[in-house]
């Protein structure tokens, strides 16, 4: 199989977990990822003579836990009877997002303030114990790099992670794994500020989302006529596009304005997937967003309208077109991502 792939992703997590008790392995905490393991494993590949660089080494960003059996045996071997209670927002027994491990190291109790983290150096992993009979295992800066560098000196491929969205709110883990500074955008600004405001998100996420965007149902309009057009938005809405379903063309140039609120209108939208101008089969549309916009909360017409690109084009004969505006944080995130020479 591997002559035919670019690369394979190898999960060396999971190692172990709750299902070790249905297994010859039994009821014993060990840790979920194990560089010593990994080791044993991805050899296989090398004795059949697959190329390191195809390999790709699996980082995850949270941990398995368990219940202890007895809370005075806390080394990796002792019986567990049972997964670690659920985590607050992860809400998985026997997991927790790095984020959530991260919260608990940071003592915000007196009991968790005790917390003494326990490095593994040969498998290349940490434990701890706290709540009492609460076990994890999990990653951190150190175990990453001992994790990468092994990985450089054998000359693996890459890594991949499971999953992003479990760090923590300051990126730790992603800093932690990539040894350097994450780049901050719009998007990743808000998301920090949705942990302080939840409240605020919605709003704010409408210029990347189109969540409070809508399409005018009312009578048609003309599209010089822009105060009819901002009237039928309402107020606090700016119009960003129209649609021209339903409204004709032989009389005047009309449509039905495309809404969003004012203070995250996105700019320079389009209706993508225009007809060829002929009927029938010929004028089928496929409407699919470019690299870097999104599809304005679903908006979709047979017809489509404007401001930009499809001012003067017809009606699809089959499928629709899609209403598309510029995710302005593309440009930022992409600007140093390049294809890889083989």
């Amino acid at each position: 199989m591997m002559k035919y792939a670019d690369w394979v992703n190898v999960m060396t997590y999971d190692l172990h977990g709750v299902w070790d008790a249905s297994d010859p392995i039994g009821s014993i905490v060990q840790g979920h990822t194990n560089l010593t393991e990994i080791k044993s494993a991805l050899d296989l590949f090398r004795r059949v003579e697959n190329s390191p660089a195809q390999v790709v080494l699996g980082f995850g960003f949270y941990g398995r836990a368990f219940t202890l059996q007895d809370k005075t045996c806390t080394k990796p071997g002792c019986a567990f009877k049972g997964a670690s209670d659920a985590g607050p927002c992860s809400d998985t027994a026997g997991m927790l997002a790095y984020y959530e491990i991260a919260s608990i190291l940071q003592g915000t109790s007196k009991k968790r303030a005790t917390i003494t983290p326990v490095h593994d150096k040969e498998a290349a992993v940490n434990y701890s114990t706290f709540d009492d009979d609460q076990w994890v295992s999990y990653d951190d800066k150190t175990t990453f790099k001992q994790k990468v560098s092994w990985a450089d000196e054998v000359g693996l491929g890459g890594a991949m992670i499971w999953a992003s969205d479990l760090d923590t709110d300051k990126y730790a883990a992603h800093t932690d794994l990539l040894d350097r500074e994450i780049i901050s955008t719009s998007t990743l600004q808000l998301e920090n500020k949705a942990v302080a405001n939840p409240g605020t998100t919605v709003q704010d996420l409408s210029a990347f989302t189109g969540q409070k965007c809508f399409k005018h149902t009312g009578k048609c309009l003309k599209i010089d006529d822009t105060d009819a057009m901002s009237k039928a938005c309402g107020s606090g809405y700016s119009v960003v596009g129209w649609n021209d379903a339903g409204c004709g063309k032989s009389n005047c140039h009309c449509g039905k304005p495309v809404c969003c609120p004012n203070g995250a209108a996105p700019k320079n939208c389009m209706w993508r997937g225009q007809d060829t101008g002929q009927q029938g089969a010929s004028s089928d549309c496929s409407g699919q967003c470019a690299a870097g916009e999104i599809n304005v909360a679903g908006i979709r017409s047979s017809w489509g309208g404007g401001y930009l690109n499809d001012r003067d084009t017809n009606k699809c004969g089959r499928g629709y077109k899609a209403f598309c505006c510029p995710d302005p944080d593309f440009k930022q995130v992409t600007k140093t991502c390049s294809w890889a020479k083989w």
